[in-house]
């Protein structure tokens, strides 16, 4: 929905409208999902003024991208994003590079299908 591919989408709709619904029927629904809070927690932070108040929002991605962590700690994505979501001191910089490493294998074996989820996370969570 945030990128019009190749005119695909059909129907025409208010985009801030849409998503600021659907973020909250998410947050009604499936609040102790870590994929769902993940995948949310991540489009907002890279969209906050797609879904609202910028500063707000800001605010309400890095809090799901803490979440997701908190709720799958033994996804080394989830704690790669969340960890590169705010400022590290020199011990979590060491451990930001190790769950980077860490991260590398999950994506290998995880991630490795033919899909546009896989290949973007592989495209885009694939870190040094």
């Amino acid at each position: 929905m945030l990128e019009d591919v190749n005119g695909k989408f059909k129907k025409d709709i208010d985009l801030r409208t849409e998503l600021e619904s659907e973020l909250k029927n998410g947050l009604n629904k499936y609040l102790e999902l870590a994929e769902f809070n993940f995948i949310a927690g991540y489009t907002i932070s890279i969209f906050p003024y797609e879904f609202g108040d910028y500063e707000e929002l800001e605010i309400k991605g890095k809090e799901l991208l803490k979440k997701a962590f908190e709720l799958d700690q033994s996804n080394p994505i989830y704690k790669m994003v969340y960890l590169g979501s705010k400022s590290l001191n020199e011990k979590e910089q060491s451990l930001y590079k190790q769950v980077c490493a860490d991260s590398k294998l999950i994506l290998k074996t995880k991630y490795n299908g033919k899909g546009l989820l896989n290949k973007y996370y592989n495209q885009v969570f694939n870190r040094e």
